[in-house]
């Protein structure tokens, strides 16, 4: 036994120090959680934003990150830290915009395209020089709307594919996978089921575990899963797009969680999993603090809430 143990933790070792020469790779990425805005009456109550900037955004400590909605600039802006995250200035550390420039965009129920663009002062000219666009989707629902949370692994695509320890640390990060790779891994389904609840009136929010640095692919996956739909059935099935909340690490630290948990028999990969959702979770419920809260079976979930 102390032998097997002994070869578990040597394994571990090897794998955890290839996780971390990976590490400067997949910081390469920038990515952006979508952001979820709930109209009550005349204010708006907004999810926490998450903005992590990347090693392809090579600018100075002066550099801001400026909110643009369908391709017009926006009051809204935050500074990058150290660690690469966005915050806004102010100190209080809520990342959350102030109330009076949340109230001041020009929101349009349901999706909204945004770009967090990156900006450096020029000193040559005195302008402002765009060095990155990061790609977001900024949500606009009312606080009567029906919502559907659906996790996204499991139940719309087959597996966590989004980290899977070893075999992404392997892989080339730039490299794109085309629309039909990815729709088979999407269970049979989901597209006609997710048409029905639009239809039926339901706003449908999904949670994933994958990475804040890997949102976009998230995005593309349902994109291909939206275009499939109104291929095969024409645009009255439509499926609308929906928030997609993912975590706020960074692929690096996902996968050495990962590689460590599954070399050594830990299950705090799954706790993890299970802390990123639960804190979406929480949000919603803080959006949503009317609401009834119902399990998949329409059974009410405990603890109340979104």
């Amino acid at each position: 036994m102390l032998g097997l143990e002994s070869l578990t933790k040597s394994i571990g070792g090897v794998l955890e120090s290839v996780a971390k020469e990976s590490v400067n790779s997949f910081r390469l990425h920038s990515g952006a959680c979508d952001i979820l805005i709930v109209r009550h009456g005349n204010t708006l109550r907004s999810s926490s934003w998450h903005v992590h900037t990347g090693k392809d955004v090579n600018v100075g400590e002066n550099a801001l990150v400026r909110l643009h909605i369908a391709g017009v600039e926006t009051e809204i802006s935050m500074r990058i830290g150290d660690d690469k995250k966005c915050f806004f200035e102010g100190g209080s550390g809520d990342l959350r915009p102030p109330e009076e420039q949340l109230a001041a965009l020009q929101l349009k129920t349901g999706f909204n395209d945004a770009k967090f663009c990156v900006v450096e002062l020029n000193g040559k000219n005195m302008r402002w020089d765009t060095k990155a666009q990061i790609p977001a989707g900024i949500f606009l629902w009312d606080a009567t709307d029906k919502v559907v949370v659906a996790d996204i692994e499991g139940p719309v695509v087959k597996g966590d594919l989004w980290s899977k320890g070893a075999d992404v640390v392997m892989l080339a990060t730039a490299r794109q996978p085309g629309e039909g790779a990815v729709l088979e891994n999407v269970r049979e389904g989901v597209s006609p089921f997710l048409s029905y609840l639009d239809r039926a009136g339901y706003r449908v929010l999904f949670l994933t575990s994958a990475p804040i640095t890997r949102a976009d692919r998230v995005r593309d996956t349902m994109n291909a899963i939206r275009q499939a739909e109104v291929q095969q059935w024409g645009r009255g099935a439509s499926v609308p797009a929906s928030p997609i909340m993912t975590s706020q690490d960074r692929m690096g630290t996902v996968l050495m969680r990962k590689l460590s948990d599954r070399t050594l028999g830990k299950l705090t990969g799954g706790a993890e999993q299970t802390s990123t959702k639960e804190r979406v979770l929480a949000e919603l419920r803080a959006l949503f603090p009317d609401a009834e809260e119902r399990a998949a079976g329409g059974d009410k979930a405990a603890g109340g809430g979104a």
